[in-house]
């Protein structure tokens, strides 16, 4: 899995050196990107790493040799028998929006081999990340769910679904969801 977490950082943010080694001894691990421990080198790589390892590790399927260890077997036929959930809580956290973008992705290809994604997201260009999976035939329009919740003038929260076609546009675009960009646009293009 080193190889794909390597691949990820890189897709999420260029030109990272990321390296580990683990000490089986004292049953610890060390990382470093760019040669700093990941709580040096900004919160969005400490926070994203986490995360990152959480997909990869969800949506890994057993080696073609099979596994070396017995636990390997064991968690495969329950991930079988129950399915697996990754709950995720604003991945793009300080991510820079192509960073957020490759992150989406990440999450629609993780969905399409089978494992179910909760994401809370503020985030536009993650949202968009999973639309171009669709769009680009990498996960079906059908296994994507968007929510946008809102308060209604009663205080009341109200959930408003946008369905998602294959080309990854929204049958409807709900008031304040994700629109702030064309607001300001607007603003601005407005003559003083």
């Amino acid at each position: 899995m080193i190889y794909e977490l390597r691949g990820w950082l890189s897709e999420i943010a260029p030109n990272i050196d990321f390296s580990y080694v683990t000490n089986q001894k004292t049953d610890s691990a060390n990382a470093e990107i760019d040669g700093f421990r990941p709580t040096n080198v900004g919160f969005g790589l400490s926070y994203t790493l986490p995360v990152l390892v959480a997909i990869l590790g969800m949506s890994s399927q057993a080696p073609s040799t099979g596994w070396r260890e017995n636990w390997g077997n064991e968690w495969d036929q329950k991930r079988q028998e129950n399915g697996v959930m990754l709950i995720i809580e604003n991945p793009e956290a300080h991510l820079h929006p192509q960073g957020q973008t490759a992150m989406g992705r990440l999450i629609a290809l993780a969905a399409a081999s089978g494992v179910q994604v909760v994401v809370e997201t503020h985030s536009d260009h993650l949202m968009d990340g999973i639309r171009i999976a669709t769009k680009e035939q990498l996960i079906q329009a059908k296994s994507i769910a968007f929510h946008y919740l809102s308060k209604n003038t009663d205080g009341y929260s109200e959930i408003i679904t946008p369905r998602i076609h294959q080309n990854g546009k929204l049958d409807l675009w709900p008031e304040g969801f994700f629109d702030q960009t064309l607001k300001n646009r607007a603003s601005l293009a407005k003559r003083s």
